[in-house]
C-alpha cells in the first residue's frame, strides 16, 4: 500500500516536472527532531510512544519544480529509548538511528490551492529509505553492578533471595546505556528499509528563509530496533521536527520584466483604429476608416485577392487573375508581359521545337520515347498536356509537339503560352 502510494507520487512528479514552465529551485534546511519509538516494548502503557522522547537533528536538500512537486534528500541522526516496566525484569534500551532517504513532496502553494506569496504552506510527501540502529541497554551501574528489581520495587546489586536479603545494597541508576543487546535465538540485521509519510506546514519568513514544522511517521520492516520481537507488527519510529531552511535562487519574477507593464490595457489595444483589437487582428495597419471582417482584413467583395478599397474592377470572375489593382488579366495580356519579361525564353523554346524538326536523328529521339514506354519508365503524360497527344496513344511524339507549336503560332489552338512552354518541357523529359 505504502509502495505504492511511493510510485504512484513518483510518477506525478515525473509527468509535470516534464513539462514545467516556471524557474526551478533548490531549497537547503536543517533542524531539530523530537523522537519518539513505538515497538514491543511496553505495549500495554497507553500512549507509550509519547512518553520517551529523545533529541536528534536532520538536514535536507529540496528541488522544486513547477510550484507543486519537491524531490527531496533527507538525513536524520538521533536517538530512540523505551523501557518495559510490566514485569520484575524491567529493560530500558536506547538506539541510535540514523535514517537516509528521498521523498517526493505535494505543495498547497501552487496558484490552484494557494497562492505563491502565502505565508502559510501545508504540505504532505512520501519516499523510500534507510535505517540504521544499535540497541543498547541501560543494565548496571558506574560500579558495573547489575541491577535487579526486587518485588518492594527497590533496585538492588543482587537477586532477590533469601540468602541475600542480608548481603544486597540498594544501588541507583546511572542512565548510561552501556551494554550492547542481543538476542539468543536470532542474529538480526540492525538495518531496515524506511517509509516515512509526512504532514508539515512552511511559515515564510522572508523571500530567503522560512520556518518548517512537520510531524513524520517512519514506517521500517524490522522488529528488532527494541532488541525484542514479540507479535508480527514491526517498529516504528515518530519525529517531530522543527527546521529553517534557505532557498536559492528563488522563484523567478516574471514581472521585473515587463516593468510596470498593463497588460489589461495591451489586450484592449487597436493600434489600426479598425475595431478589431490587435489580439486577434490579422491584417496590422489597416488604413483608416476601411471597412474589415472580424478578423480584421478589408472586405474583398469578390475574393479575387485585392481588397475593396484598392480594387479597381468590382466584381472579377473568381476564375480570372488580376493584378495588383484587381483586373482581370487576359491572355492577351499575359502573352505580351510574359514575351517582355522573358522573350529570350520563349524564343529558345521555340527554336528548340523547330530545331529537333531539321535533325535527321528525329525519328531516332521517338524510339528511345517508345522505348521508355515499353520498360515502364515512360513518364505518364499529365492531364493539362492531353491537347498535345493527337494520336491518343498516351506519348507525345517530336511530330505532335511541333504541330502543337504551328497551331498556336497560327491561332488554332485555345491555349496559353504558358501552357505551350510547359508542355514542350515536359516533351523533352519524356
Amino acid at each position: 500500500m505504502l509502495l505504492r502510494l511511493f510510485t504512484i507520487m513518483l510518477i506525478v512528479a515525473t509527468s509535470i516536472t516534464s513539462i514545467a514552465q516556471n524557474k526551478d529551485y533548490i531549497t537547503i534546511g536543517a533542524g531539530y527532531n523530537l523522537l519518539s519509538f513505538k515497538g514491543d516494548l511496553n505495549q500495554n502503557q497507553k500512549y507509550n510512544a509519547l512518553n520517551s522522547f529523545r533529541g536528534g537533528y536532520n538536514f535536507f536538500f529540496e528541488k522544486r519544480f513547477v510550484g507543486l512537486i519537491g524531490l527531496s534528500g533527507n538525513a536524520m541522526f538521533g536517538k530512540v529509548s523505551q523501557y518495559e516496566n510490566s514485569s520484575v525484569l524491567r529493560l530500558y534500551f536506547q538506539s541510535k538511528v540514523s535514517e537516509f532517504d528521498f521523498r517526493v513532496s505535494l505543495y498547497s502553494d501552487n496558484k490552484f490551492l494557494l497562492g505563491p506569496e502565502t505565508l502559510f504552506t501545508p504540505f504532505i510527501s512520501a519516499g523510500i529509505g534507510y535505517l540504521k540502529f544499535d540497541p543498547y541497554g541501560d543494565l548496571a551501574d558506574k560500579n558495573n553492578d547489575t541491577y535487579y528489581y526486587w518485588a518492594d520495587g527497590s533496585l538492588m546489586n543482587q537477586a532477590e533471595t533469601e540468602e541475600n536479603e542480608l548481603t544486597a545494597s540498594e544501588i541507583s541508576r546511572d542512565y548510561e546505556y552501556e551494554t550492547q543487546l542481543t538476542d539468543p535465538t536470532e542474529d538480526y540485521l540492525r538495518s531496515a528499509m524506511a517509509i516515512p509519510l509526512t504532514l508539515g506546514i512552511n511559515c515564510k519568513l522572508t523571500d530567503h528563509l522560512n520556518m518548517r514544522v512537520s510531524g513524520t511517521y517512519l514506517y521500517t520492516n524490522s522488529d528488532w530496533i527494541d532488541n525484542t520481537s514479540e507479535d508480527s507488527k514491526n517498529d516504528k519510529i515518530i519525529s517531530t521536527n522543527f527546521s529553517l531552511t534557505y532557498t536559492i535562487g528563488g522563484k523567478e519574477d516574471q514581472s521585473s520584466y515587463f516593468g510596470d507593464t498593463n497588460f489589461n490595457e495591451l489586450i484592449d489595444e487597436d493600434n489600426d483604429q479598425d475595431g478589431v483589437k490587435d489580439v486577434i487582428d490579422m491584417c496590422q495597419q489597416t488604413p483608416k476608416g476601411v471597412i474589415v471582417d472580424e478578423l480584421g482584413c478589408p472586405i474583398d467583395t469578390d475574393q479575387d485577392g485585392v481588397p475593396d478599397f484598392m480594387d479597381k474592377e468590382e466584381n472579377t470572375s473568381d476564375t480570372s487573375h488580376v493584378n495588383k489593382d484587381g483586373v482581370t488579366i487576359t491572355d492577351e495580356d499575359f502573352l505580351q508581359k510574359f514575351m517582355q519579361r522573358d522573350s529570350t525564353g520563349i524564343a529558345t523554346t521555340i527554336l528548340k521545337v523547330h530545331h529537333i524538326s531539321k535533325l535527321k536523328e528525329m525519328k531516332e529521339f521517338d524510339r528511345r520515347i517508345d522505348k521508355h514506354n515499353r520498360s515502364g519508365m515512360h513518364i505518364a503524360v499529365p492531364k493539362e498536356f492531353l491537347f498535345a497527344d493527337f494520336d491518343n496513344d498516351g506519348i507525345i511524339h517530336s511530330d505532335e509537339a511541333i504541330s502543337c507549336l504551328d497551331k498556336f503560332l497560327d491561332g488554332e489552338l485555345n491555349i496559353t503560352i504558358k501552357q505551350l512552354c510547359d508542355m514542350i518541357d515536359f516533351f523533352f523529359e519524356q
